[in-house]
């Protein structure tokens, strides 16, 4: 079973963890749900765009016995922001994307 993280993003550290994730993901999707008539949340879902090919950080000891280098595909990354009227946010992550919080 994967994991799923919840973090608080501070107010003062919100502009530059938005600025990130959008550098960082693609955004997909946004919906707004309403829970009642006080409560709207905008939920964000960012996702990483594609799989690529990452180089083992101990290839170095392969090619020492002359053998060829391993490559992994990256995991896939998600992360869905919520964003409350009064400026409270989290961010909800999934698969490895906890490391990007």
């Amino acid at each position: 079973m994967g994991s799923i993280n919840l973090y608080k993003i501070e107010r003062e550290k919100k502009e530059a963890f938005v600025r990130m994730l959008a550098d960082r993901l693609e955004v997909k999707n946004a919906i707004e749900n309403n829970f009642g008539e006080s409560e709207h949340i905008l939920l964000t879902l960012y996702v990483i765009n594609g799989q690529y090919q990452n180089a083992l950080s101990w290839n170095w000891i392969l090619r020492e016995f002359e053998q060829n280098e391993i490559q992994t595909l990256s995991s896939p990354k998600a992360v869905v922001l919520a964003e409350k009227e009064d400026d409270t946010t989290y961010a909800v992550t999934f698969g490895s994307s906890f490391f990007l919080v």
